[in-house]
């Protein structure tokens, strides 16, 4: 049964290449040349010189710049990117957070809510004899 499988799936795959033919009335198939001498010499004339054979097609012209775009509009010029907007000004250090750090260690994290999505952070620090509340970062959510 294999055998016979093998065999159906060749005769399906070879059966392309057996149902071509060729034209014996093609021209550029194949080529015949045949040279009659008939002299009493025994000497014949040279056969002629085979023609030239046709030169090969010449290659594409290469694109010529801009014949793409011929019937395209011009494609905008990219405005340029704005300026940033300037930073929010920073609201003065409350005197609540100063006093906060009155009593804690140097380096001591705190933050501070001044209401309404304002954050400041930052530590106490020693400056001029007294603990002071220096700003590290402010956020605004508002």
């Amino acid at each position: 049964m294999k055998a016979a499988a093998l065999g159906i799936l060749l005769g399906a795959a070879m059966l392309p290449a057996l149902a071509q033919t060729t034209d014996d009335n093609d021209q550029d198939g194949r080529v015949h040349v045949q040279i009659h001498c008939a002299t009493d010499t025994g000497k014949c004339e040279a056969p002629p010189a085979p023609p030239v054979p046709p030169a090969p097609p010449a290659p594409p012209a290469p694109p010529v710049p801009g014949a793409a775009e011929a019937g395209m509009p011009p494609v905008p010029a990219v405005p340029p990117v704005p300026a940033p907007p300037p930073p929010p000004k920073l609201p003065p250090v409350p005197a609540e957070a100063h006093a906060a750090c009155a009593n804690k260690p140097a380096g001591s994290a705190l933050t501070w809510n001044l209401g309404e999505g304002e954050v400041m952070k930052g530590v106490c620090a020693r400056r001029h004899g007294r603990m002071v509340f220096v700003l590290r970062s402010y956020a605004l959510n508002g």
